[in-house]
């Protein structure tokens, strides 16, 4: 995933927080690289923490909280990171995660692009320039390509994969797309591809759950999620109700028992957070207001959630934001009522 957190600011730091108090329990200083207004992605991977700052890529170890290495990639301060197969990749430079010694360098032309890893081999990404790539995950070559049309805009959103398809979305064109490729050989079927009008703008990577496609983006009246139909990508419908425009990734929650899919995203401008409720059958919804942060600024980090259901934001405001639901607790019967009738 693609994470989201506060670093940088006037003392260009790194922080770490009790994620149960809000505590900085520790915090690393001057951070190589780090500009006083930027936006950072973390992400783990064996034990260690990636974050891109602007043109480099900083890892530190866990264990002792350090910084273990710095790597140079280019690029602007929108570079996305992850974590694949023992490496980091960022702009387009494949890295040694344990050491920041540069693999390789892949073929297009790449910034703010996240990619998705199809049958455990093949990483898949969308340059800017209008090619998506599959790369062998060994070799870092390309094994397969398919053209799509784009303005060549330098924000170039991720891809997902989901059902024997790749989908992603351009950030100018306002389009969807929609390949397949075989998750055995990475090969990309050209011939398969679809592409629908969005008619709003998008910087976000798709999510999806079953026969549903969920793109947020910005629309004429203010950030919006549109819901497509995974197999031909055809609009079901748009579900609007923020204020501001939606630049993060939304976050999706999956009910298996009842199919019904939670997309949580959050808007830019007041940093509030939204959701979407859609039990995969409905054809029109509504995004509905969570939570404000207690400070208001501008969003443009991702939402992170953990393994307990609560939800960490950040805005331009240098604060980190933990939201969850209030705790019921169970109440504890001080008399025994088994011989009482209650009516």
């Amino acid at each position: 995933g693609m994470n989201g957190f506060q670093i940088g600011g006037e003392s260009k730091a790194f922080y770490k927080i009790d994620k149960e108090t809000g505590e900085v329990v520790d915090m690393i200083h001057n951070c190589p690289g780090v500009g006083n207004y930027y936006y950072a992605y973390t992400i783990y991977g064996d034990g260690m923490l990636y974050v891109s700052a602007p043109s480099a890529v900083m890892a530190f170890d866990l264990d002792t909280f350090s910084l273990a290495w710095t790597a140079s990639v280019g690029g602007g301060m929108y570079s996305a990171v992850q974590f694949v197969n023992g490496c980091v990749l960022a702009n387009g430079r494949v890295l040694n995660a344990a050491t920041g010694e540069l693999i390789r360098d892949l073929e297009g032309d790449y910034n703010y692009s996240n990619g998705a890893v199809v049958g455990g081999k093949y990483f898949c990404i969308p340059s800017y320039e209008g090619t998506m790539y599959s790369f062998d995950t060994t070799t870092w070559k390309p094994v397969s390509s398919c053209s799509f049309k784009t303005n060549g805009s330098a924000l170039q959103p991720g891809a997902v994969y989901h059902k024997g398809r790749l989908y992603w979305g351009d950030a100018m064109v306002r389009h969807i797309y929609s390949v397949k490729i075989d998750n055995t050989s990475g090969a990309i079927d050209k011939n398969s591809l679809i592409v629908t009008d969005t008619d709003f703008t998008t910087t976000c990577t798709p999510v999806a759950y079953g026969d549903r496609v969920y793109l947020a983006g910005q629309g004429a009246g203010g950030g919006s999620v549109n819901v497509y139909d995974a197999e031909t990508l055809e609009l079901i419908y748009q579900a609007v109700g923020a204020s501001q425009k939606i630049q993060s990734t939304p976050i999706l929650y999956a009910d298996k028992d009842s199919g019904t899919a939670y997309v949580y995203v959050q808007e830019y401008g007041g940093s509030a957070i939204y959701l979407l409720t859609d039990d995969g059958k409905q054809t029109s919804g509504k995004l509905e207001k969570l939570v404000t942060p207690t400070i208001s600024a501008y969003a443009f980090e991702q939402l992170a959630c953990d393994k307990d259901g609560a939800l960490y934001c950040s805005n331009d405001s240098g604060n980190l934001f933990k939201f969850q639901t209030t705790t019921v607790k169970k109440p504890k019967l001080e008399t025994d009522l088994s011989t009482e009738r209650v009516i």
